[in-house]
């Protein structure tokens, strides 16, 4: 059952929006640059695997269909593996393909950020004008951007990853708040670039006295792969064939985290990560991986990717779902992720974090439907009959509530966020009732043990 938690908002609103922005502090100097080591040895090892792979499967297509016997006193040898060509070459290039390019081709979908801002040299070969375009325009923006981020307190960090990305970053130094004070990280969405986002985002945190980090996954804007005998493009073909996207992303997400705890001097108890959609999914999976002692705010999220991916396809593809193609879309769809390994069960690794964690929806989100989110996935497994739905229905168009409520489903806070009209209830920022609620969860959450 849902219990409604009180929640003290009697926060002073001039306290959280009308501070100037983050005074100079003299104790924080804040490197330009950070190298991530490897989590582990393992994680070294299997950074090597695809190549390796990929070269054993060469070598077995040569070995079989080479004219003559490689080995003239053994002919017996070529014969077997052509006999056997099945086994050591078709099934390990089909499994290559499916998790090789086609999980190249449906990271472009489910992370387009990497094409909307992209600075990569090959966007040139993008084969739509209009889209090259629209790239243009937000490299353009976000330069601009960039210089206002900087100008209201930001600083530029590069972080290194394990595999050779240089992630770009900014650091805002939070009000009066110390060095090895509480600092937040900020995972993005899928399709997000933080120079885009209102500056009111770093400011509201760092107006409230907290640090914050704010960063861009691998292929969006200034984060790119390290060049290669000089050449980006080189370096970037290279990167992507060595590390799969969905790999890419957790050694993203670690790489900052690293660079928080262990450059910064920032102890884990105080470190708190927001993600944001898919940035949620993604800051989860670290948590529950690596059983991270930090706070967990996972933010307008889903339960499965897969799930949410299939159920949104028909719309993509203009089919309505309950006809016979939308169907088809929905079930080829997820068959796709399956095969290709795209995967975010929120649902199983939201239960493996053991750090303190809160969950924030809102029941009307366009993006992220309430039946597959994550709050209404734990209040399913929690009660014998699906709530969710209920609930949804009690919110209509022509009668939403405005009321902000904190419920605790699955032993763990829950804030719903009311729909507002003529928002984006999925990207827009906190409002200002909203951010006062938002942050007494997240000292809560802090003063913990």
């Amino acid at each position: 059952m849902n219990e409604k938690i009180e929640v003290n908002s009697s926060m002073n609103l001039a306290e959280v929006s009308g501070r100037p922005s983050s005074e100079p502090e003299t104790d924080k100097a804040i490197p330009p640059r950070f190298v991530c080591p490897w989590p582990s040895l393992g994680k070294w090892c299997l950074s090597f695997l695809w190549p390796i792979f990929d070269v054993a499967v060469i070598i077995a297509i040569v070995v079989t269909f080479w004219p003559r016997p490689l080995i003239p006193s053994d002919p017996k040898s070529q014969r077997a593996a052509q006999e056997y060509s099945v086994l050591f070459i078709w099934l390990p290039l089909v499994f290559r393909i499916c998790w090789g390019p086609l999980h190249w081709l449906l990271s472009l979908v489910l992370m387009p950020g990497s094409i909307l801002f992209s600075e990569s040299p090959l966007r040139s070969l993008i084969p739509s004008k209009d889209l090259r375009e629209l790239i243009l325009r937000n490299s353009e923006t976000r330069e601009s951007r960039r210089e206002l981020f900087v100008h209201i307190g930001g600083v530029e960090v590069t972080m290194c990853t394990p595999d050779g990305v240089n992630l770009y970053g900014m650091y805002f130094a939070g009000f009066g708040a110390g060095a090895h004070d509480a600092t937040i990280i900020r995972m993005n969405g899928n399709a997000e670039s933080f120079q885009m986002q209102d500056t009111q985002l770093p400011l509201m945190y760092a107006n409230s006295g907290f640090n914050i980090v704010l960063f861009d996954y691998r292929g969006v804007g200034r984060s790119c792969w390290r060049p290669c005998f000089g050449f980006k493009s080189l370096g970037q073909l290279l990167g992507v064939w060595r590390t799969r996207k969905i790999e890419g992303n957790m050694l993203d997400a670690w790489t900052v985290y690293q660079f928080v705890t262990k450059e910064l001097g920032v102890p884990q108890e105080k470190v708190v990560i927001v993600g944001h959609s898919m940035g949620g999914a993604i800051s989860t999976k670290m948590c529950a991986k690596y059983q991270l002692p930090c706070a967990l705010c996972n933010s307008r999220s889903f339960a499965s990717l897969r799930d949410i991916a299939s159920n949104l396809a028909p719309s993509f593809c203009n089919s309505p779902p309950n006809t016979m193609k939308g169907k088809i879309v929905k079930h080829l769809a997820y068959m796709l992720l399956c095969a290709s390994g795209w995967e975010y069960d929120s649902l199983v690794n939201w239960k493996k974090v053991k750090g303190r964690k809160w969950i924030e929806y809102c029941p009307l989100d366009p993006v992220i439907p309430y039946p597959c989110s994550l709050k209404h996935a734990i209040e399913k497994e929690d009660r014998d009959r699906d709530a969710g739905f209920t609930e949804l229905d009690d919110i209509r168009l022509d009668d939403i509530r405005l009321s902000i409520t904190v419920e605790r489903v699955g032993g763990h806070k829950v804030l719903r966020l009311p729909p507002l009209l003529d928002y984006d209830n999925h990207n827009r920022l906190l409002t200002m009732e909203e951010l006062v609620y938002h942050l007494e969860i997240m000292r809560e959450e802090l003063n913990a043990r």
